[in-house]
């Protein structure tokens, strides 16, 4: 079974999350929800493209989805999904 709508819901439920910690001034937590949000729709893109993507490189995976598929990526996407790659790899 293909769960891509799982993801893209969960993702979509993240982006919210994201919106309540602006809203609280939890500015490193949106950052950070934001990051899983984009990571979980993308994730969502490519299986529903039959892809399976592994990861969280939010960049790294949109370009992967380029090459296996032909979708182009805007370079807009991509420059944002690398800003939130950085919340995500200096939250370690």
């Amino acid at each position: 079974m293909n769960r891509w709508k799982d993801w893209y819901d969960q993702g979509k439920r993240d982006y919210e999350r994201a919106l309540i910690d602006v809203q609280y001034r939890y500015y490193e937590w949106a950052c950070f929800t934001l990051q899983q949000s984009a990571e979980k729709v993308i994730k969502a893109l490519g299986l529903a493209r039959g892809l399976t993507l592994w990861g969280h490189s939010l960049t790294e995976m949109l370009k992967w989805i380029e090459q296996e598929t032909g979708i182009e990526v805007p370079a807009a996407i991509l420059d944002r999904a690398r800003r939130l790659d950085l919340y995500y790899i200096s939250s370690f």
